[in-house]
């Protein structure tokens, strides 16, 4: 189980949609979740919890705004999963 999954377990709405979708709500085909509801949710719990965004020869861009420069940069993919409250 993925802290996504975790996280959505503890929601109220995590009841409605195991009545509506059963043991199916977290079956993936080709990396995405399967049931549109799950996947939106996903894609927001991943922006929600980037810490920053690259941007190739002109370096990061942090989630207030401001721009930290660090060089040539390729790639990277940073992901801080958000605690459960």
């Amino acid at each position: 189980m993925t802290d996504f999954e975790a996280i959505l377990k503890t929601l109220p709405e995590y009841k409605n949609l195991l009545i509506q979708h059963g043991e199916r709500l977290f079956i993936q085909r080709d990396g995405e979740y399967e049931i549109l509801t799950v996947r939106l949710a996903y894609k927001f719990h991943h922006l929600a919890t980037m810490t920053h965004v690259v941007i190739p020869d002109d370096g990061v861009l942090k989630p207030d705004g401001s721009l930290m420069n660090t060089g040539r940069i390729i790639a990277c993919d940073s992901y801080a999963p958000i605690k459960s409250r």
